[in-house]
């Protein structure tokens, strides 16, 4: 049920769709209206799209947030670089079809276990823009494969 007596106060805990909302109110009339307008609007808020964000987005905020804390900035801030080229003009829904595309271009000219640290970081990527940024509503890094080295 998503109201609750707590202490002299209601909480109101609604769910739509993988969204919560929850506040509390003073009487039970007022945690019934309140169920209703935070209802409405999870359900409101889940028919807006939010805007389509790009790979590229993503990598420079990872550059410019998760990548200077690593040991070997260096090493990872030069796979990236040469990451940009393969992913540009991809949204970052469509990362594993970028990632499909960038094996293909790559193989044959550098090495699997090159190929795999520059999928290791765009793997990364997704998995901390749906974990922390909440950019994605799946964990797409999953759906990356590696070759074999």
């Amino acid at each position: 049920m998503p109201i609750r007596k707590r202490g002299k106060a209601y909480q109101v805990d609604v769910h739509v769709r993988g969204m919560r909302a929850r506040q509390t109110a003073r009487t039970y009339a007022e945690a019934r209206a309140l169920e209703a307008d935070l209802r409405q609007a999870l359900i409101e808020r889940g028919r807006t799209r939010p805007a389509e964000r790009s790979i590229a987005d993503a990598l420079a905020r990872w550059l410019r947030e998760e990548a200077p804390t690593l040991k070997s900035h260096r090493k990872f801030v030069s796979h990236a670089r040469h990451l940009r080229p393969f992913v540009a003009g991809y949204a970052l829904t469509d990362a594993p079809k970028a990632a499909e595309d960038m094996k293909r271009e790559m193989r044959g000219a550098l090495s699997p276990a090159t190929i795999n640290r520059r999928l290791a970081i765009l793997r990364r990527i997704l998995n901390i823009a749906y974990k922390r940024w909440g950019w994605l509503s799946e964990p797409l890094g999953l759906k990356i494969e590696m070759l074999a080295e």
